[in-house]
């Protein structure tokens, strides 16, 4: 130990000696930068480099620009960028000097000089600041307000009192809301006492706007806190609508039971408007006795105030109310059944679930109706066995009602109920549908796919239409491998939707697919669309060059047409390399496809000509000697021009 100890304080003693020379190296530093940006203050150099030695002053001023940043405080075009430079330097002699020039300027010179003194927190200007306050002229007196309201020393909060209680009408707001901002510079030095008693005396203080007293009010109770809940009351009795609305935001915000349980009291006091207003509050704080009463309100209340009871309990989450919010769902009045069954479907957790699976069981009439849509909304899978049950309801809405909830409720293994509706006739095979598109796409897409296929075996031809539609939607490697199939059948309408379906297909996936129907379809008409799907994929989708170009080779060995090929040509203008430019000006020669060949040699030239100069030339000669029209001779010129610098 008596060797290790003697070791670690030199070490400590090598360290804090490293600290020190690092500390002056930057300060050496500071200073020497400073030196040289006051030397550009001193010289004749131009207004606007006098500005950034301003700014930089800003960042690495130190003590020995402060004298030459004070003379120019008094120069109506420097002076502000002056004080800039000023006020970050950690220095008194920067308090020294501006408050010099505060007492010696005038107009906004003063007044800016005064602002910057309170931006510093210069308790040392407090005096003089107080002086300012008993001026005639308000602009300064407001600045020295301000200024003193920034500084939030006792002092300070002494100087704005006394001048606000004697200060003509057209100076008092100005003087109020420097008191508020003393008051908070108090409260966060910890000095809540004081804040409290500013706050008060703004907040009570005659011939003041209403903003300023508002503003007041909310910063005393927020200071007080659960000592201010008398005051929070007080404001939800008032009948000017500025302080009754900080009675409500500050009831959200003080905290403890105390708070709660004067609401409470406060409840039955006030206007129904305001109850219903409070009742939201009370959902926001909680509590045992805040979910009795909207329980009860909820149940028992009208108008505004049963739908402000039944909205706050969203926020409480508690499957208790799940009878009193389904009690009110069921009613007779829509608007209240609609605040109900917002709740109702807000509401988290499996206990609420286990209550709305309750009232399925045993609701009758609109009851059931409504559970039955709330066991949708909620997507309560357990809900399903009754659900399939309710599908046989005689009565429409209430059959409607129940495949809707299906479609967000079923498994897979229930898929074909959704079918037989979907293929059925009337009014129910559009929900259906939409049901039936609904759980399909919450299932897993192969296995959904695999269910869907098993359907079609027995459908007939305009059932395996839908269903190819709804596997297209579905998406995923079972998908494509079913529209495949599909579209190699016999039957022309199967083949028809299963090439739409292939060709709004947005994944490369799909490219051997449809290049394997665009080959081997017996349909002319068919091999065209998936060729034309084919092009579209490497035209769009974002693969690699050396793909796209293989892609297009392909598409213009199968291209029957000068539309697909020139369609080819177009599509290869997006592939960005020698070797695209090189396969476009090989078509130059047909005449049927000599315009796009050179647009898009043109294209890709005009790209990469930075990069393949050589390449580029080469081609926009073959271009050239094609002679197309005259707008591609000129483009292609400049091109050609261009690689040659």
């Amino acid at each position: 130990m008596t060797t290790i100890r003697p070791r670690i304080l030199s070490i400590a003693l090598l360290a804090s000696i490293v600290s020190v020379g690092l500390l002056s190296t930057a300060q050496a530093s500071d200073q020497g930068e400073t030196a040289k940006q006051v030397a550009v203050l001193k010289s004749d150099a131009p207004y606007f480099q006098k500005v950034l030695a301003c700014k930089r002053l800003a960042t690495i001023g130190t003590k020995e620009a402060v004298p030459t940043l004070a003379g120019f405080l008094g120069d109506a075009k420097m002076s502000h960028y002056a004080r800039f430079a000023l006020e970050p330097i950690p220095d008194p002699s920067v308090d020294a000097v501006l408050r010099d020039a505060a007492e010696k300027l005038d107009g906004l010179l003063q007044i800016g000089c005064i602002n910057s003194l309170g931006f510093r927190k210069d308790t040392g200007a407090i005096e003089l600041l107080g002086s300012f306050l008993k001026k005639d002229n308000p602009q300064l007196v407001a600045a020295a307000a301000a200024a003193l309201g920034q500084i939030g020393t006792p002092e300070a909060t002494a100087l704005l009192k006394t001048a606000l209680a004697s200060a003509p009408a057209d100076q008092k707001a100005a003087l109020a809301d420097s008191c508020l901002a003393c008051a908070e510079e108090l409260n966060k030095a910890g000095n809540k006492a004081a804040a409290i008693d500013l706050y008060d005396t703004v907040r009570t203080a005659a011939d003041l706007p209403s903003r300023s007293v508002i503003a007041a009010t909310r910063g005393v109770i927020l200071t007080r806190g659960a000592e201010g809940k008398d005051l929070v009351l007080a404001q939800l009795q008032s009948d000017q609508v500025g302080l009754y609305k900080v009675g409500l935001e500050t009831a959200r915000m003080i905290p403890g039971d105390a708070m709660t349980k004067a609401l409470l009291e406060v409840l039955p006091k006030l206007s129904a408007e305001k109850q219903a207003h409070l009742l939201s509050v009370l959902g926001d704080r909680g509590g045992n006795e805040v979910l009795a009463l909207l329980i009860d309100r909820a149940k028992n209340g009208t108008g505004n105030i049963q739908i402000a009871a039944l909205t706050a309990l969203r926020t409480l989450d508690d499957a208790s109310s799940v009878p009193a919010l389904f009690a009110a769902a069921t009613g007779d009045s829509p608007t209240i059944g609609a605040a109900a069954r917002q709740t109702l479907v807000a509401l988290k957790g499996k206990a609420v679930d286990q209550a709305i699976l309750q009232e399925l069981g045993q609701a009758k009439g609109n009851a059931r109706l409504v559970a039955i849509e709330l066991a949708g909304a909620r997507r309560i899978a357990a809900a399903t066995p009754e659900l399939l049950k309710a599908t046989a309801d005689q009565r429409p809405a209430f059959q409607l009602a129940a495949i809707t909830a299906l479609g967000e409720t079923c498994s897979l293994d229930d898929l074909p109920v959704l079918a037989k509706f979907s293929f059925a006739t009337g009014d129910v095979v559009k929900p259906a549908q939409t049901a039936f598109l609904t759980a399909c796409k919450r299932m897993p897409k192969d296995a959904c796919c695999e269910k869907l296929a098993s359907i079609m075996k027995d459908a007939s031809v305009d059932e395996q239409v839908f269903l190819l539609n709804l596997i297209g939607t579905v998406g995923g490697t079972k998908a494509l491998e079913l529209a495949g199939d599909a579209a190699m059948s016999d039957n022309d309408a199967i083949q028809d939707a299963a090439t739409q379906v292939l060709g709004k297909w947005f994944s490369p996936d799909v490219a051997p697919v449809l290049l394997n129907i665009a080959k081997n379809s017996k349909s002319k008409k068919y091999r065209v669309r998936c060729l034309r799907g084919y092009i579209r994929i490497f035209r769009q989708l974002g693969l690699p060059k050396e793909q796209k170009l293989a892609m297009a080779g392909e598409a213009m060995k199968l291209a029957e047409r000068d539309e697909e090929k020139n369609l080819t040509l177009d599509a290869m203008s997006r592939i960005q390399s020698p070797e695209a430019l090189a396969k476009a000006v090989e078509y130059l020669s047909v005449p049927a496809l000599k315009a796009q060949a050179a647009t898009t040699a043109t294209t890709i030239g005009e790209k990469i000509a930075p990069t393949a100069p050589a390449a580029v030339a080469e081609a926009m000669q073959k271009v050239l000697d094609a002679k197309p029209s005259q707008e591609l001779i000129n483009k292609a010129t400049i091109i050609l021009n261009q690689t040659k610098k």
